[in-house]
């Protein structure tokens, strides 16, 4: 899905995953070890098993691109306007390539979330989300303006 970009705009594309997670992982005030070998494991992961493609293509040229690729993500996602990117991708996917894209996003952005959960339920040993992290979930969703029910179609 690479082609469809030009080189500025797959840089705008690379960047959606790296500032859903430094908005979530600082949502509750600092990014823990947790949640950034989360997001490493997920980009690892998911570069061979996201069931979205341009997620798995973005997280394959991050693996390739070695662990500075993933410093340098961070530093350029928190510079780079967020309607611009989405303005992009809303012109340059249909509409469900873009839901999938921003779903999978999503998907990461809550197992972000629940890596860091400090507090355990007393009847459940399930992490709990921050109410912060919660919030931030919700309008990074709003902004991108994800249709959750089609998530659960997608994604199951």
């Amino acid at each position: 899905m690479k082609d469809r970009f030009t080189d500025a705009e797959w840089e705008l594309v690379k960047s959606v995953p790296f500032q859903a997670f430094m908005l979530i992982a600082k949502a509750d005030g600092t990014v823990d070890e947790a949640e950034l070998k989360e997001f490493v494991h997920r980009i690892s992961t998911g570069a061979l098993g996201y069931k979205d493609p341009l997620h798995r293509e973005v997280a394959q040229f991050v693996l390739q691109s070695g662990a500075s690729a993933i410093l340098d993500g961070i530093q350029k996602a928190l510079a780079i306007n967020p309607e611009k990117i989405r303005d992009m991708l809303a012109d340059k996917l249909t509409p469900s390539e873009y839901q999938s894209y921003m779903g999978s996003i999503l998907l990461d952005a809550m197992a972000y979330a629940k890596a860091s959960g400090s507090k355990a339920s007393f009847f459940s040993k399930k992490k709990m989300v921050s109410e912060e992290e919660e919030k931030a979930i919700k309008v990074w969703a709003l902004f991108w303006k994800v249709d959750l029910q089609a998530l659960t179609t997608t994604f199951g």
